[in-house]
């Protein structure tokens, strides 16, 4: 019976499957989307390496844990996207990218990290 209902579910699946696509972790859009952040766990600088650009402006913004955004704007789109994020506190945050049609390019789970200033 197990086996039966193995097979009902490979075949049901299959259609599906074959069109799949596997993408990095912590990325979303096309085949092409090369899109990552560094350093992760961060500080008061954050990093975002973008594909091609796809259109003149772009928008990210942190998401706190409570579903709050804590930092979001608008800027040029560059190769490397480099963000001062001095002014949030540390903790964890979904990090939303999109193109400025809206778009989302990028959507990743990052810490920032308490400082590690020593006096």
């Amino acid at each position: 019976m197990r086996s039966t209902i193995l097979l009902f579910l490979l075949a049901c699946a299959f259609p599906f499957a074959a069109h799949a696509q596997i993408l990095p972790i912590g990325t979303i859009g096309n085949q092409n989307n090369n899109s990552y952040t560094y350093p992760n766990p961060f500080d008061n600088v954050l990093n975002v390496a973008l594909p091609t650009q796809q259109t003149p402006m772009c928008r990210y913004e942190f998401v706190d844990s409570q579903g709050n955004v804590a930092y979001n704007a608008m800027v040029p789109w560059t190769s490397i996207v480099t963000i001062n994020t001095s002014i949030l506190p540390y903790g964890t945050y979904t990090f939303n990218f999109y193109t400025d049609m809206q778009v989302l390019v990028l959507k990743q789970t990052l810490l920032k990290r308490r400082s590690t200033h020593r006096r």
